[in-house]
């Protein structure tokens, strides 16, 4: 009822006869225009189905080489898995990182230096695909003990990969991690310690302050510490990592238990240190010094022979093994022997022998035979004597073992009385020393239906190594050739 023209529309009412017949004619040829263009599309469509069945049945006759070709291929993959070779990159890396860890990697060494060969040729020396195959030649000639090889490939992945990802890159930490083991091997606890400390530095500008992706840098880097005796050092980073489980609310939980007993084992190894020193001559427990706030080196030198620091760590951590689920009673037993062995070493042997017991009752209910762990004293204490002085080189012989046997009273408290030597070899050799340390001992008592007892006529012995000395050479008879020097001078007078 309504033709509208441009923008306004007008009723064919009061429209011209001669105005009509134009709209008629319009129509008329929009018709005309729309059956002219489905006429074209329709053909437009056959024509393309019939180009497509065209297609399929060029694709339909030549099927079958194709389908060979994919079975002659699936048989080939499957026997070069059967083979173990390897389909790419990833694989043949993985492959050659198993044949190290298999003890081949004078082999994988050959074939990693040929890989990265070609990466070099087909890109540039800096190319970041070179990373993971130099970091297996380090794996691998530090396997063969080459270690300055090994740092020199490591050195470069780590270049590698400051260039192409930036100078802080987290990527490079666990080859900085091998760089400093390697400096380890070879003896460079010093250069050992920049690089862990290098490593920590890389996580503390990659994460914020109290991520959870710090704690393993920092208990890491804390062991080192304790490696290399700095206690007070290992204990500042292991109470950082604490903190970062407080922060996440995961200081209850067992991902926080090395942390815990990392705290604990530096209260412990201060007051009862591993070696018996003597003078400053004796370096054992020297190591290099840490890069620490003086501020916080300084709080961790009051806390010396803290008792009650080192308790609440055990503590936490029986309280975190009880709480498993399923329980562990295997974990359950050795965390409270350690908090037992805490009580002991501090001359608190009442609560260590009720917590002894109570372990001795809960083995024999699950139906173990506690005296294979209490059934003679256990040393858990013994300060370890400086060894002998080796002779010169020119009268240094092969290495021997030397021996002191030692028979003592053990009491219920740990501690040992009625000291006497049975036999030593080389005598006297280190009979004194031996006898110094072994007055510092601590046992853990033995125990019969769950209750300490003291143990008489106990026998140790002690085993160390020593360079015997070969005799001095007499000075040479004079030859007949020679005349006497006294006889001849005699004369002359």
């Amino acid at each position: 009822p309504r033709f509208r023209t441009g923008s306004k529309g007008r009723d064919l009412k009061g429209v011209s006869t001669v105005e009509v017949r134009r709209i008629r004619v319009h129509i008329s040829q929009q018709k005309q225009s729309n059956d002219w263009s489905d006429t074209i599309l329709r053909q437009f469509a056959w024509h393309t189905m019939a180009a497509m069945a065209y297609c399929f049945a060029a694709v339909l006759a030549v099927a079958p080489p194709a389908v060979a070709q994919t079975a002659a291929e699936a048989a080939e993959q499957s026997i070069s898995d059967i083979l173990g070779q390897p389909d790419d990159d990833s694989d043949q890396y993985s492959h050659l990182a198993e044949r190290i860890e298999r003890a081949e990697a004078a082999t994988a060494e050959r074939e990693l230096e040929e890989i990265v060969d070609k990466l070099e040729n087909d890109h540039h020396p800096s190319h970041p695909e070179l990373i993971r195959p130099l970091t297996l030649l380090g794996d691998a000639q530090s396997a063969q003990q080459e270690y300055s090889k090994a740092l020199e490939a490591y050195g470069r992945a780590v270049h590698i990969a400051r260039v192409n990802n930036g100078l802080f890159d987290p990527s490079q930490i666990e080859l900085v991690y091998r760089e400093a083991n390697t400096h380890a091997n070879l003896g460079d606890l010093a250069e050992a310690l920049n690089r862990e400390e290098y490593a920590y530095e890389i996580m503390k500008r990659s994460f914020q302050n109290y991520d959870p992706g710090l704690i393993t840098g920092l208990e890491r880097l804390a062991q080192f510490y304790l490696k290399t005796h700095n206690y007070f050092a290992a204990r500042v980073f292991f109470q950082r990592a604490l903190a970062v489980h407080r922060a996440n609310g995961s200081d209850m939980s067992s991902d926080s238990l090395p942390a815990l007993r990392g705290v604990a084992l530096t209260y412990r190894l201060e007051r009862f240190p591993p070696f018996y020193i003597v003078s400053s001559k004796d370096t054992r427990a020297s190591g290099p010094s840490p890069s620490l706030d003086p501020a916080e080196l300084g709080m961790q030198h009051i806390s010396i022979n803290n008792f009650h620091e080192g308790e609440r760590a055990l503590q936490a951590i029986v309280q975190i093994v009880q709480a498993q689920v399923p329980p562990e009673p295997k974990t359950l037993q050795s965390s409270i022997l350690d908090l037992a062995d805490w009580h002991l070493l501090w001359q608190r042997a009442n609560e260590a022998n009720l917590l002894y017991g109570h372990i001795f009752n809960e083995m024999a209910a699950l139906g173990e035979n506690p005296m294979e762990m209490f059934g003679s004293p256990t040393l858990i204490y013994l300060p370890a004597p400086r060894p002998p002085s080796p002779p010169t080189l020119s009268r240094r012989l092969v290495e021997e073992q030397g021996v002191v046997t030692l028979q003592f009273q053990v009491t219920q408290a740990g501690r040992i009385k009625n000291l006497k030597t049975v036999h030593s070899h080389p005598p006297k050799m280190m009979d004194f020393q031996i006898r110094r340390s072994m007055r510092l001992a601590v046992f853990r008592p033995s125990l019969t239906d769950g209750r300490a007892q003291t143990v008489d006529n106990y026998t140790y012995t002690y085993e160390f190594p020593y360079f015997p000395s070969a005799p001095a050479k007499a000075p040479p008879e004079p030859t007949q050739d020679e005349p006497d020097t006294e006889s001849t001078q005699s004369t002359k007078r």
